[in-house]
């Protein structure tokens, strides 16, 4: 009689165990599993915006103005020409703001490097590079910024 309560007792604690183990196995296969999906939905998600060109936004812009407002056609005509020069004036804002960041850029590595030594130079020459080849790469991790490890490699 001893012996059978025993082995039920040893029985249970055995039958908790592997459902423990087991269940746990499942819950991280699980949670990889919604990690791996979320990640592949942020991708997607960014793809999209990648797709979504300003000419797209600007019709989809358009076509709502058109049921909203109930335009006519030559509204619609004037509504166009005013988004398209909109478009314009921004693209070529951010063209000038890029080219002027690039000019302050410079000459704040310009002024570092005048109070310099020749070995801080080459040094500050160096990271400069560094720094230039990073952002080539797509990088957007800027020094004393590793990558974070195990991180998502999402571009």
């Amino acid at each position: 009689m001893k012996k059978t309560i025993i082995y039920a007792v040893a029985l249970v604690v055995i039958s908790l165990a592997v459902g423990v183990v087991v269940g746990s196995l499942v819950e991280r296969r699980s949670g990889h599993a919604r990690r791996k999906h979320f990640i592949e939905g942020m991708r997607e998600k960014m793809q999209d915006r990648r797709e979504k060109r300003p000419e797209k936004v600007e019709g989809e812009l358009l076509n709502r103005l058109t049921r909203q407002l109930d335009l006519t056609q030559d509204q619609q005509v004037k509504v166009k020409m005013i988004l398209d020069d909109a478009r314009k004036g921004v693209e070529s804002f951010k063209e000038g703001a890029y080219k002027k960041m690039g000019d302050i850029r410079e000459e704040t590595n310009t002024k570092i490097q005048g109070l310099l030594t020749a070995d801080q130079k080459e040094k500050f020459t160096k990271i400069i590079s560094d720094l230039k080849e990073r952002q080539g790469k797509g990088k957007r991790f800027g020094p004393g910024c590793p990558r974070p490890a195990g991180g998502p490699d999402i571009e």
